[in-house]
């Protein structure tokens, strides 16, 4: 990622971050971190748009079609881990 900091939306990462950049914030077209730099410990995915990702201190859950306050307020990381063992 050091190498094509051109590619990326860094912007997001902690300002003492040595890759830490201004350059391509909120410019179209470029990838950007969902986690900033912090690094997710898990990823279960089940389905396109549908997946969560566990990273110290934080829990990111993506699920399309799900109403915000329902994920927000029941759904947790260790049903994802269910619902692709079943």
């Amino acid at each position: 990622m050091g190498e094509n900091t051109e590619l990326f939306d860094i912007s997001n990462f902690e300002t003492t971050h040595p890759l830490y950049s201004l350059q391509n914030h909120r410019v179209l077209e470029k990838f950007k971190s969902e986690t900033g730099s912090l690094a997710p410990t898990e990823f279960v995915g089940l389905r396109a748009k549908m997946y969560s990702l566990h990273v110290p201190n934080k829990q990111t859950k993506i699920g399309q079609r799900v109403l915000k306050i329902v994920y927000q307020k029941h759904v947790r990381h260790q049903q994802f881990f269910g619902c692709l063992a079943n």
